[in-house]
């Protein structure tokens, strides 16, 4: 079995690359997700706001509808008994 590497051995080249090119895939990989949270939260928000546009829509034709039947509707005549 190989022994511990010493302490006071320089480092090479290699093991520094290997780090680094480590590091800049963590930092890559943590961009990525962080972007596609804040796409997701964005999409969310987006979601929220279509669906009050939709219920505001469809109580506006409701209110439509109503008034339209009410102005048409004939009107039940009282009868003087």
């Amino acid at each position: 079995m190989r022994e511990a590497a010493n302490e006071n051995e320089p480092l090479t080249l290699r093991p520094i690359a290997v780090a680094a090119a480590d590091l800049v895939r963590r930092l890559e990989r943590s961009k990525q997700k962080r972007e596609q949270s804040e796409r997701d939260a964005q999409r969310d928000t987006q979601d929220e706001e279509k669906e009050k546009e939709r219920a505001r829509y469809v109580e506006q034709r409701l209110r439509d509808i109503a008034a339209f039947e009410a102005r048409y509707r004939p009107k039940e005549r009282q009868s003087g008994g």
